[in-house]
């Protein structure tokens, strides 16, 4: 899997949130939810170290994971030094 670019998933969460606003189609938003947040899981993986020693301590990864509920939730408390 390539990483995109903060902005690429700027973009795609934005594209996301304008072609779902209006419509009930569940499955279909199920599946693009799934890929733009597995896209920003890897990105915040590579790109910020605390999370990433988090994520490894819980035993994930992108290369593991393949489903947005699996992805690791950084606690509040993580995030102080």
């Amino acid at each position: 899997m390539m990483t995109k670019t903060s902005t690429e998933i700027q973009n795609d969460i934005y594209q996301f949130i304008q072609t779902y606003a209006t419509t009930d189609d569940q499955q279909l938003s199920e599946s693009d939810f799934n890929r733009v947040a597995l896209d920003l899981f890897d990105y915040q993986f590579k790109s910020n170290l605390p999370y990433k020693r988090y994520a490894q301590s819980q035993r994930k990864s992108p290369l593991i994971v393949n489903n947005w509920q699996s992805i690791p939730l950084m606690p509040i408390q993580g995030t102080s030094s």
